[in-house]
């Protein structure tokens, strides 16, 4: 059976998944990534979790139509279960909401140790999942823009065994890696529509973030 193409979104996120690497894929749903990658010769092992039974049971289907019984399996569970620690190299948590991955991650804390490698692609409130990631003992290693479905979203790369960083609006509305001109632009847009509401104090944070987001665009390079 011919194998299906993945979607910009998740083809983005394949191509960082070292060679050989065990994965873990946190609400897989029908378990496209982990299929695709395993039926390509692409990783050791994964796991297609998910918190409900009727996506499980496509993933199962999936798995058995491609043939790579032997290198995914399925497991009902909610977000990271502590058997996931020694089961895998690579967690991927994808398609869901920043603020969403960051509580998966909170209640994984094991996953703040070094070594742990980290996909995480919020599909809204990005900002949510940079807050926790700054505030907390993981290092943001890398940022890249997407663009899927006429609309744009950040694959965020990070690793446990860091420490926690201070962090300005700026960072949180645009991340630190993207230089994209209409990204920047966008998130400046954002923090000028907070201004209106905003107290004194707020108000010299959000202008000196604009500013920041400002000095950036000004580089040629952007």
């Amino acid at each position: 059976m011919r194998l299906f193409t993945l979607d910009a979104r998740l083809g983005a996120i394949a191509e960082r998944i070292p060679l050989g690497a065990r994965l873990w894929d946190v609400g897989s749903d029908h378990a496209r990534l982990p299929v695709w990658l395993a039926a390509n010769d692409r990783i050791a092992h994964a796991v297609a979790s998910d918190i409900g039974e009727l996506p499980l049971r496509s993933a199962t289907r999936n798995i058995e139509r491609f043939g790579v019984g032997g290198i995914v399996e399925t497991e009902l569970c909610d977000g990271l279960p502590p058997s996931a620690r020694d089961r895998a190299d690579v967690f991927v948590i994808a398609g869901m909401g920043g603020g969403t991955i960051a509580d998966i991650l909170a209640r994984a804390p094991w996953t703040q140790e070094e070594g742990t490698s980290l996909l995480l692609q919020p599909m809204s409130s990005p900002e949510d999942l940079r807050a926790f990631l700054f505030a907390s003992r993981y290092t943001i290693t890398n940022e890249t823009l997407l663009h899927a479905d006429g609309r744009r979203y950040v694959l965020i790369e990070a690793v446990g065994g860091g420490a926690p960083q201070a962090f300005d609006r700026a960072d949180l509305a645009a991340g630190t890696f993207i230089s994209d001109r209409e990204h920047i632009e966008s998130a400046i847009k954002r923090l000028r529509n907070e201004l209106g509401g905003a107290d004194e104090r707020a108000t010299v944070e959000l202008n000196d973030s604009i500013g920041k987001l400002e000095g950036i665009l000004d580089d040629k390079s952007c």
